[in-house]
């Protein structure tokens, strides 16, 4: 019986060095295709600059390409080719490879590219067949690329298309934007989730939202929807804007008490994340300091100096100016027992809570050194969302007055008397707006401010409403 284990033992080991004399060759050959292709897609990706969102392959062969065609997971690929086989042997290799849904390949002989219009961020072909140009540039994403026997165009930017940068557009406050091509929808461009929110009684599932440079970012609950009371996991998403593919994600932790009401504050909650160009600037938690990313990877760059316990954010001119606090807010997730109001104004919860004391900071957005700072009687109360910037000038509403600062030392340039009512909903602050050479204040009445003198107009009357 040991001779015949022996045996069996002897000939299983000849057949297996058999087997692998005869496979050798066949996977040292399937390294020598894969080789040239991650070549050949490192040489793409890094002569287009496309860093991330919807991959275009025509003429996608057997997918060698196709698949290397994904650099990373902020890639989502697709391939297309005529040919039924061509289309059975990619999605083989691909399966190989785990990629399905990540990479995929279909079968394709039309003359129009099947993709809504400004979906793309990189065609790659060899040729084009019987596609034009002008269908090419249809389906490409304002400044996506055709990469088309290695030769590189991009789809200019229209100028019409503006950005959001902030929670009130921009750094001026006023929520209005400059884009003339914005209008009703008439059909979805893109569907992502999550498909529900958490709650509709406590606090909004989407703290923050905020686009720049043709992407999208904002602050999320994905937590279960099972129940509410189930821990929150707070992110920072970072989204493709036109093909919605996803670029990367950030832990957010920790943040504001999830149980708190619906629609009852903090009113500055949304001003925690700005965008600016290829840079996100962001409070990663409540506590935290502001932290510059990059947004086509979201890795951290650099954390700025004296932030610690930011508040609020707002980037004009290449300067960061901070609202920070003493301390984080009172309602911190992870708290043991979440914050509860106190009274009810109208039908309005209303939360006692003890405000930090404030101050602010201007920071040099390239390098997050410290520009200048101003802690003194005017930001103790510094009221939430007021921070404002506009020419050489900053702007915002403390307890009793507007003031007008130097952007560039912080230096007073004028007051204007402008007590606002303290006892107040949570959700509820004072709206301060710059534009076209006036600094519009409202708190139950208007007054318009020119930016450069302390000269007030005549008020109107304002109501204080909910929305």
């Amino acid at each position: 019986m040991m001779v015949t284990r022996t045996l069996r033992l002897a000939d299983l080991v000849s057949v297996c060095a058999c087997v692998a004399l005869v496979l050798a060759p066949a996977a040292n050959q399937a390294g020598a295709e894969a080789a040239p292709a991650a070549q050949t897609a490192k040489q793409i990706i890094g002569a287009t600059g496309v860093k991330g969102g919807l991959v275009v392959h025509v003429g996608c062969g057997r997918g060698k390409l196709t698949a290397a065609l994904r650099a990373n997971d902020s890639y989502l690929v697709h391939g297309l080719d005529a040919g039924a086989d061509n289309v059975a042997k990619a999605r083989e290799h691909i399966r190989k490879l785990g990629l399905c849904g990540k990479v995929s390949a279909e079968r394709w002989t039309g003359k129009h590219l099947p993709y809504a219009d400004n979906l793309v961020n990189l065609l790659v072909a060899e040729e084009l067949g019987g596609v034009t140009n002008e269908e090419v540039m249809r389906v490409l994403a304002p400044l996506g690329v055709a990469y088309v026997g290695g030769k590189k165009t991009v789809k200019p930017r229209p100028k019409e298309i503006d950005e959001w940068t902030h929670f009130l557009h921009d750094a001026s406050n006023n929520a209005v934007a400059k884009d003339t091509v914005v209008g009703p929808p008439r059909r979805y461009q893109w569907i992502a989730g999550p498909t529900w929110a958490r709650s509709h009684d406590h606090l909004s599932s989407l703290s923050a939202l905020v686009s720049a440079n043709g992407r999208i970012f904002y602050i999320v609950d994905e937590g279960p929807i099972a129940s509410v009371a189930i821990a929150p996991k707070w992110f920072l998403v970072a989204r493709d804007a036109f093909s919605g593919v996803l670029l990367w994600k950030r832990r957010v932790s920790p943040w504001e008490g999830h149980l708190r009401n619906f629609r009852s504050g903090p009113a500055e909650i949304a001003r925690r994340l700005v965008a600016a160009g290829d840079r996100v600037y962001v409070t990663l938690g409540y506590g935290k300091p502001v932290t510059a990313l990059d947004a086509a990877t979201g890795q951290t760059l650099r954390t700025c100096e004296q932030t610690d316990n930011a508040l609020e954010i707002i980037h004009h001119e290449g300067v960061l100016f901070v609202v920070v606090g003493d301390r984080p807010p009172d309602n911190t997730a992870g708290a043991a027992v979440p914050a509860k109001p106190k009274a009810v104004w109208h039908w309005w919860p209303i939360y006692k809570e003890r405000p930090p004391r404030k101050h602010l900071v201007a920071i040099k957005a390239d390098s997050g050194k410290l520009l200048w700072k101003k802690a003194d009687a005017d930001t103790v109360e510094l009221m939430p969302t007021t921070l404002a910037a506009a020419g050489k000038r900053a702007f915002f509403q403390s307890h009793k007055e507007l003031l007008a600062l130097d952007a560039s030392s912080g230096r007073v340039l004028w007051r204007a008397a402008r007590p606002v009512n303290r006892r107040r909903p949570s959700w509820s602050a004072p709206t301060l707006v710059v534009y076209g050479g006036v600094v519009l204040s409202a708190d139950r009445a208007v007054d318009a401010v020119h930016p450069g003198t302390d000269k007030s107009g005549k008020p109107g009357q304002w109501a204080v409403t909910s929305h």
